[in-house]
């Protein structure tokens, strides 16, 4: 049999469990030194796919290639497991030991081991690799420079391993790796990285790393994080995921820095309750405010999925429950108020839906300790802050016509106007259609049953703007309709009645003292809808299609004095291109205007041979054919003058998009509403936004230019400027640099933006208050993430994601 290829069966079977391999693909890794002194495999096997540029900035520019012998072993675990050898020559005695020499390649049908000397001891059970052994499965690579195998006990013992995953990019060594034969794996010395070879941006570490066969997780014992082979963390004991999903155990630390908070630190600990349920909690260090706890639950099921979040600062250092230590010290400070006693904050916030068939219920609560909980303790959200927190819940049966909805609503204010709050508890609505289709005849109904009560704000800082009245509010709004539509157009009419009646509480009154009375109002109204479809080929190299689409909408609606009714939940509505064909002026059906007005549109659309849009044109003049006797307080309420409108969208090119909106009030003769935006995309990942916007209505005149621009493989600056040009002031400002080498990213952002903060009355004169509320504000943002690991920080991302358009959608 010498110097001739072999092939024959071997006695037993060998015990190699893909445990091993999906262990290293989450688990842990040497000293810098030991990497460095084996870098052999990882080496061998990694290519370079790529030239480093701007435009693959942050991308891996190389990637494993596992040896072609290894595709013969890429099969399935089911069937019979026949185990063969091949090999150059084979020495030995039938029933004794056996010598398998030279390029020997055992395949047992999942797995393949090679090596240049194998020993089968039969009496003893045994296989050894004194010169080492290579282990090749699916997209495992396993290395040892000593082996052996009990094929008795199916053992596995290596010394001095190198391990890669290369559909992870996932590499890794060990001093000792053992195996025993109920499928525990012990790994002794044990490191993991992500970084290609050469490049020691961070390793993970661990004395002792056990993964037991069928277990979700590894469990580790000495964990220490390195960057830059620099010690930066340390757990006595943490558990690793084996499938990517989280673990119960404690997460990488996360932080960040600010220049008002100073430094913040967080140390999460997750448990995995059950395969639907996550719980979360994170202890909470602020240099400056103090020792807080976050918390978060969560639960995905078939029929429900929900989320619980809880959060806690006690004792904040720099809040007192009605301003902060600066507006303390503006207002005069304890010359003039009681001494600063700093306050407990807390949020609670609840989102929860289940859908059990027709039957849908929703549950959004949220709750805070005070008005300014999210400008303080969420910096990066800056201008982004909500103005109020919902606190809602549904009960919903829906059906293909029908759709009835019990729900409650309430609000807790978090501006500086402290007007009362309305709470709808309970409402009944209903909504039916009879042709959902929408072609030909068809009736429909809408009604609505709520109650609602007034929740006064703590202190008045002025008079109230809306009616003080509750009490309840039916609503019901019948209508019927026919709508044709064919090749060239469609034409359509709609006409129907909106009757509301108010039942109110009888010492409701409002801010002058006037007692309301009950009322009922009812309002008939009908629209005509014409539209026609024409186009034309143009191009004929490339087949693109131009439309035109002519619009005529006419709306009619009766008057009814409503100044005896109150207001609860309507508001001017914005005005929209949409919203010119629209039956109503306002939201909520509190107050319904008279109207008796023409529109007349029209659309130009330039598509591509396979219906891409490529430009949209739009443009329309709403005409008032007798003016409204039913009016808004404000010029707020800009639908009730003649308008000129122009909307346009133009995207001839992928590199760039166009975007416009302008608003003539044609009675006042001035722009009541200009935008502009232009989005550019370099080359790679390379966006660029320029942006204008007029409001007429509270005298808004701003600029806004964002941009996320790679400049090297792995450098990257991102920046925004939003500017008021009518105060002359910067509303918000950032500028940060990025690193990132494929192995780790890090972010540097410098913050500038405006804040609101709110605070209680407390009895004083208007006169004390600071001459200006906004202040400005500013940090420095740090983020680093360890890739394939964990990250430290967050919210520059989430800053860039809301403040840079095209970040997201170009795939960061």
């Amino acid at each position: 049999m010498k110097n001739s290829p072999s092939r024959f069966k071997l006695i037993g079977c060998l015990a190699l469990s893909l445990v091993t391999g999906t262990a290293a693909s989450e688990g842990l890794v040497l000293d810098r030194a030991n990497l460095k002194a084996t870098p052999s495999l990882f080496v061998r096997m990694y290519q370079q796919n790529m030239e480093p540029s701007a435009a693959t900035f942050g991308q891996c520019l190389g990637s494993y290639a596992l040896p072609s012998v290894a595709q013969s072993a890429r099969v399935s675990e089911s069937g019979p497991r026949q185990i063969t050898a091949e090999l150059d020559r084979l020495i030995g005695e039938r029933e004794g030991v056996f010598e398998l020499q030279g390029n020997v390649v055992i395949e047992d049908g999942r797995r393949q081991l090679l090596s240049e000397l194998a020993v089968l001891d039969q009496d003893k059970q045994l296989l050894r690799f004194p010169q080492g052994l290579v282990v090749l499965e699916n997209e495992m690579v396993l290395q040892g420079d000593q082996a052996s195998i009990g094929l008795e006990a199916q053992t596995l013992e290596l010394g001095s391993v190198q391990w890669l995953l290369s559909g992870q990019n996932l590499r890794g060594t060990a001093g000792r790796l053992e195996q025993t034969g109920v499928g525990q794996v012990v790994l002794q010395e044990a490191e993991l990285t992500r970084c290609a070879p050469g490049n020691d941006g961070w390793s993970l570490g661990a004395k002792r790393l056990e993964i037991n066969e069928g277990a979700e997780y590894a469990q580790a014992e000495g964990a220490v994080l390195r960057i830059k082979s620099i010690p930066v963390a340390y757990l006595p004991k943490m558990r690793v995921s084996l499938g990517g999903d989280q673990v119960s155990g404690w997460q990488m630390p996360s932080g960040g820095i600010s220049s008002r908070d100073g430094l913040e630190l967080q140390l999460p600990y997750h448990w995995r309750v059950n395969p639907e349920i996550d719980a979360t909690i994170v202890p909470r260090w602020i240099s400056r405010r103090g020792v807080g706890v976050d918390g978060q639950l969560q639960y995905d099921s078939a029929d429900q999925l929900g989320e619980l979040n809880l959060s806690y600062l006690s004792s904040d250092d720099l809040y007192n429950g009605y301003f902060d230590r600066e507006t303390f010290k503006d207002f005069g400070g304890e010359s003039i108020l009681p001494s600063f006693e700093p306050a407990d904050r807390w949020l609670v916030a609840i989102d929860q839906a289940g859908v059990w068939g027709p039957v849908s219920a929703k549950f959004d609560f949220s709750r805070s300790s005070d008005r300014d909980f999210f400008r303080d303790l969420d910096t990066y959200i800056g201008l982004a802050n909500p103005t109020a927190l919902n606190q809602f819940a549904e009960l919903a049966y829906t059906t293909r016509k029908l759709d009835l909805r019990l729900r409650t609503l309430a609000f807790q204010r978090l501006d500086e106007l402290y007007l009362p709050d309305y709470e709808v508890k309970p409402a009944l609505a209903l909504d039916y259609q009879s042709n959902l289709a929408g072609q030909g005849f068809g009736w429909s109904v809408s009604a609505q049953v709520a109650e609602f009560a007034r929740r006064q704000a703590r202190r008045q800082l002025a008079e109230p703007a809306i009616s003080g009245a509750q009490g309840r509010r039916s609503h019901l709004q019948p209508s019927v309709s026919y709508r044709q539509d064919g090749l060239s157009g469609f034409w359509a009419f709609r006409g129907g009645l909106k009757a509301t009646s108010y039942e109110l509480d009888r010492s409701a009154q409002d801010s002058t003292g006037v007692y309301y009375s009950d009322s009922h109002r009812s309002v008939g109204f009908v629209t005509a809808d014409v539209g026609w479809f024409l186009e034309r080929e143009i191009g004929s190299a490339r087949g693109w299609i131009q439309t035109l689409e002519p619009r005529i909408f006419y709306l009619r609606q009766g008057f009814e004095a409503q100044d005896d009714l109150p207001v609860f939940d309507s508001i001017p509505a914005s005005v929209t291109f949409d919203q010119l064909f629209s039956d109503t002026r306002f939201t909520g059906p509190d107050r319904v205007s008279d109207a008796n007005r023409l529109t007349l549109a029209a659309t130009s659309r330039l598509l591509t041979s396979r219906g891409r849009e490529k430009a949209k044109l739009s443009f329309a003049y709403m005409d008032h054919l007798s003016v409204p006797r039913m009016s808004w307080p404000s010029f707020q309420d800009i639908a009730a003058n003649d308008l000129v409108a122009g909307e346009q969208r133009v995207n001839l090119s992928d590199r760039w998009e166009l975007s416009a909106w302008q608003l003539w009030n044609k009675d006042r003769s001035l722009w009541e509403e200009l935008r502009a935006s232009l989005h550019l995309r370099g080359a790679g990942r390379r966006v660029y936004n320029f942006g204008y916007s007029h409001r007429e209505f509270n005298d808004i005149k701003q600029t806004e230019f964002s941009a996320y621009a790679p400049v090297s493989q792995n450098i990257a600056f991102n920046m925004r400027w939003h500017y008021d040009l009518e105060s002359h002031r910067t509303l918000e400002a950032f500028f940060g640099v990025e690193y990132d080498d494929c192995c780790m990213k890090v972010r540097l952002v410098a913050h500038q933006y405006l804040e609101n903060p709110g605070f209680q009355n407390l009895g004083l004169p208007i006169a004390s208050f600071p001459p200006d509320e906004l202040r400005t504000d500013r940090g420095v943002l740090i983020e680093i993430q360890l890739k394939g690991l964990a990250g430290i920080g967050s919210k520059v991302d989430a800053l860039l994601r809301r403040s840079v358009y095209g970040y997201e959608s170009a795939g960061y």
